[in-house]
């Protein structure tokens, strides 16, 4: 079976979902290595170069109790990454992914928008998956991305659903 790479799929004016590995660590709400924070970038400014209409980016970080605990927000890491980015691009965090409001916010996001969803274990447990329609209700491609892509590598494609 042949995989399909961001190079493979036109994202031109699509909502674009790409799993990211952001567990980095903080203290005192300082980010103390961005390593996995630079890994992601060049998978991230490659989907930005296709004109695409948001990027979603879902991570986790740290173990929280299935309650907001703010050492394990993913704030300083959507700071981070607008910096990283350059250019003036603003991280959105979105607070809750499994809302309506998650899905507003990603079909409102201005062209070239970069959204990043808080954390999934801030949210009771029979709440914390993200369900298929909810997810494709936030974008029209699908991708996971590893911390071990290099700047010729890229994420595979899991599922590119029919709408845009």
């Amino acid at each position: 079976m042949n995989k399909k790479t961001i190079r493979d799929v036109d994202l031109k004016g699509k909502r674009v979902l790409v799993r990211v590995d952001f567990n980095v660590p903080i203290e005192d709400g300082k980010i103390t290595d961005d390593t996995r924070i630079r890994a992601a970038l060049p998978t991230i400014k490659a989907i930005l170069d296709q004109k695409p209409r948001s990027v979603v980016l879902m991570s986790h970080l740290g173990r929280p109790k299935d309650k907001p605990e703010p050492q394990y927000s993913l704030m300083p890491v959507a700071e981070a990454l607008s910096k990283l980015l350059g250019h003036g691009q603003t991280v959105t965090l979105i607070d809750d992914p499994t809302s309506e409001t998650a899905v507003e916010l990603a079909n409102k996001a201005p062209e070239g928008s970069v959204l990043l969803l808080e954390t999934r274990d801030f949210i009771p447990a029979k709440r914390k998956t993200i369900p298929n329609w909810r997810r494709s209700s936030l974008a029209s491609v699908i991708f996971s991305s590893t911390m071990l892509l290099g700047p010729h590598t890229a994420p595979t494609v899991r599922r590119k659903q029919l709408h845009t």
